[in-house]
């Protein structure tokens, strides 16, 4: 684990030393401009997620990680506030990779889990006092929880219905406390001397 750590330390040290050249050449072309000012806290920003990436052992590891936390319920806002590391950096690390961003979908899918079970401790642990402070938590959990597994926990539910309105329209008249008037339906025979049915028809 530690030669592999040192490995990793070796080749972000690398692209760090690349970006410092990047951030000196901008200085010293400009060093009061803009570019200047926005490369050096990029620089700040992109060390501080590199040694993140070094302490976890990897980028693999640090999505990992990142990944289990958010299925608990902490934020990708606050876990980047937590590491002290920059979230766009992280965002744009999670969108380089496919995988990764699976992966952290499904996490949110976690955070949704997480926050509907904490619905009914507020809800059992809440007082008169506490009524609306408790119902703003568990309607904002609600909310997020359908957001983020809106398939499981969404209010929307799709009701396909099959079959003729003929027979919804008769199943619906087996309530009725009148029995239904019967048909006639023995055939008669008409002035041509043909056998119709007893029920008529006006055109």
């Amino acid at each position: 684990m530690d030669e592999s750590r040192a490995a990793v330390r070796g080749t972000i040290k690398s692209v760090r030393q690349q970006m410092r050249e990047m951030v000196a050449v901008a200085s010293r072309l400009a060093p009061t401009s803009k570019l200047a000012r926005k490369a050096s806290v990029l620089m700040l920003d992109y060390e501080s997620l590199d040694d993140r990436i070094a302490e976890c052992g990897g980028e693999e590891n640090l999505v990992f990680m990142l990944c289990a936390q958010v299925a608990s319920g902490v934020s990708l806002k606050v876990w980047c506030e937590h590491y002290g590391v920059d979230r766009g950096l992280v965002w744009a690390l999670l969108s380089e990779n496919k995988e990764w961003l699976d992966r952290y979908y499904r996490a949110q899918e976690g955070m949704a889990d997480e926050y509907v079970g904490e619905v009914v401790g507020i809800a059992d642990g809440s007082s008169v006092e506490d009524i609306q402070v408790d119902t703003l938590r568990i309607d904002t959990r609600v909310k997020v929880a359908a957001k983020y597994a809106g398939g499981r926990f969404g209010e929307n539910r799709k009701v396909e219905v099959s079959g003729s309105v003929g027979l919804i329209a008769m199943l619906a008249g087996l309530d009725s406390e009148e029995p239904p008037e019967p048909i006639d339906v023995t055939p008669t025979k008409d002035e041509s001397g043909k056998e119709s049915s007893g029920e008529s028809t006006e055109k």
